[in-house]
């Protein structure tokens, strides 16, 4: 079923995020409440990048479409809220914000969900560098 697919990747997003924010929560002592929330929701928001891919833009539709067949598969888009640099921004004014020291939890878990599934299917080295920016300003550069 081509809905439970997608559905199913969003809810293992969630669960593994509700998880880990939970575990972490606890070990800090810290309450359950709006961290957990700040956590959840910048796991989640971060995939609203998958809305700039030039075949969503030009169909919405196609969105259902593009999460059911890149559930497991990585295609090598730019999507900028995954790159090294969103998240370095996100953590240095986390440094002067607290609530983005959060937002950025859920950012990172949901980097790291997303590079076990890349690296069960391709190697290390075939897509870590698509998540930088600059990487990928240096080699368009080079291949102009």
């Amino acid at each position: 079923m081509r809905y439970g697919c997608a559905k199913v990747h969003l809810v293992k997003h969630v669960a593994i995020t509700l998880v880990v924010g939970i575990v972490l929560l606890l070990l800090l002592g810290k309450p359950i409440g709006i961290e957990l929330f700040l956590i959840v929701a910048g796991s989640l928001l971060i995939d609203i990048d998958h809305l700039w891919l030039p075949s969503v833009r030009e169909h919405p539709r196609k969105l259902y479409d593009h999460f059911h067949h890149t559930v497991d598969v990585y295609l090598g888009e730019l999507k900028l809220f995954h790159t090294y640099e969103f998240q370095a921004l996100v953590l240095l004014l986390g440094l002067f914000w607290t609530p983005l020291l959060w937002f950025f939890l859920g950012l990172f878990l949901h980097l790291l969900e997303d590079a076990y599934t890349n690296t069960r299917k391709k190697p290390l080295k075939d897509w870590l560098p698509d998540y930088s920016l600059v990487n990928r300003v240096i080699r368009a550069m080079k291949n102009s």
